[in-house]
Parts: C-alpha cells; sequence; structure tokens
C-alpha cells in the first residue's frame, strides 16, 4: 500500500500537497505573527479597554485546550 503512494507517477501530487502545505504554514505564522504583535501592543496599551479586552482574549485561548481536557 505504501509502495503505491510512493511511486514516481505520484510524486508530482506529493510535491504540489508538500506546496500547497508549506504556503499554508507560512501564512498562519505570518497571520498569527502580526494578530500575536498587535495583542501585545493593545495589552500594553494605556487605555484600559483596550487592555482588558486583549487580556480577556489572550486568556480565552490560552485556556480553551485546558477547558477542553476538564470537558472530556
Amino acid at each position: 500500500m505504501i509502495s503505491e503512494v510512493f511511486k514516481f507517477e505520484n510524486l508530482t501530487f506529493l510535491a504540489q500537497g508538500l506546496w500547497v502545505t508549506v504556503i499554508i504554514a507560512s501564512v498562519s505564522i505570518i497571520c498569527s505573527f502580526i494578530i500575536g504583535i498587535a495583542l501585545g501592543v493593545a495589552r500594553s496599551s494605556k487605555h484600559k479597554v483596550f487592555g482588558k479586552m486583549a487580556g480577556f482574549y489572550i486568556e480565552v485561548i490560552r485556556n480553551i485546550p485546558n477547558l477542553l481536557f476538564i470537558i472530556a
């Protein structure tokens, strides 16, 4: 079964899949970096509303895996 996947005819499909994976990973890294910088700036802002909203979002995102572990 695995030998059929790595046949020469299928290598182009595997290369295309690898390329799509690299593109998706690169875009997600860039987007998460931008969102992280924006949240960090908002959290350390002098405006309390921005700081509280960013802090709430950060705490919710951080604790979702823990909540899923507790529920499951």
